[in-house]
């Protein structure tokens, strides 16, 4: 188990199925990852938790090629789309597409490459992501929306 689902689980007394697909948790455990796979890189250490829960959470949340926006399960799917096409030239406009990108990225978590270089490029995307989910939380129509 993570520290941090540990201590919003163990600890916070939440329940992990309605923080999981959080924004303001996926933005922490993505920085988290992307700590865990820096520290990994400077040999500091080489614990995974972080990286592995967002794997499963992925795995999860995995859309379908046959799912719509109306379809796909309650997650910010938008915030990867918005990581994804920031720093690539993919265009990608539909979920099916969307999804494979996804998996790709899942695929690389799950089994955490030792290519130093694949892994500063995915240290990168994780702090996007982070990034993307802390602004996408953030936003003054979230507040709006989810007061509801």
């Amino acid at each position: 188990m993570s520290e941090l689902r540990n201590f919003h689980v163990e600890e916070m007394g939440q329940k992990y199925d309605r923080i999981e697909n959080s924004l303001w948790y996926l933005s922490e455990l993505a920085l988290r990852g992307a700590t865990e796979i820096d520290n990994y890189l400077i040999e500091r250490d080489n614990d995974f938790s972080h990286v592995q829960e967002l794997a499963e959470i992925l795995r999860k949340y995995e859309l379908k090629n046959t799912d719509t926006f109306f379809t796909a399960p309650r997650f910010p799917y938008t915030s990867f789309w918005k990581v994804i096409k920031k720093d690539s030239n993919k265009e990608i406009r539909t979920l099916p597409e969307l999804a494979l990108e996804m998996k790709l990225l899942r695929s690389e978590l799950e089994t955490v490459p030792k290519n130093s270089e694949r892994l500063k490029e995915i240290i990168s995307f994780l702090c996007d992501c982070s990034q993307e989910f802390s602004n996408e939380w953030y936003h003054p129509c979230h507040y709006l929306l989810s007061a509801r």
